[in-house]
């Protein structure tokens, strides 16, 4: 469904070690606590109609900030099942950070578990930290 994607056949070897080690780099900094903004990483949405106009959407929201499912759903004109279900299946999850969208009344859900989508929203600030 969605995949990151790096420099194909007749591109330069040192292009794509740029791109990795760019991407490489930006993470840590991410896991680190500075704002990364992943837009510059190219990504392929293997869906069509509303799943990719969800994708595409969330892939926009900014560093610290959370929406709701319902927020998502309106601005696709969709039910926020169909959001979360999307979501769900996003498998690059910091690059197109599903973790930044919760439910109305709380966290919501998230595929590698509500403790991975907590900590990411606090490394971001989104969230108070517990400590």
């Amino acid at each position: 469904m969605l995949e990151v994607t790096l420099p194909g056949e007749g591109t330069p070897p040192a292009e794509g070690f740029r791109t990795l080690h760019s991407l490489k780099r930006d993470l840590e900094r991410y896991f680190r606590g500075y704002p990364v903004d992943f837009d510059d990483v190219p990504v392929r949405i293997n869906v069509s109609g509303k799943p990719r106009e969800v994708l595409e959407l969330v892939r926009e929201i900014p560093y610290g900030t959370v929406v709701t499912y319902g927020d998502i759903a309106q601005k696709a004109n969709t039910h926020p099942r169909v959001v979360g279900v999307s979501l769900a299946r996003n498998r690059v999850p910091i690059i197109v950070a599903c973790h930044r969208v919760v439910a109305a009344d709380g966290l919501g859900g998230f595929r590698w578990g509500l403790e991975w989508k907590r900590r990411l929203l606090e490394l971001e600030g989104a969230l108070p930290s517990r400590r």
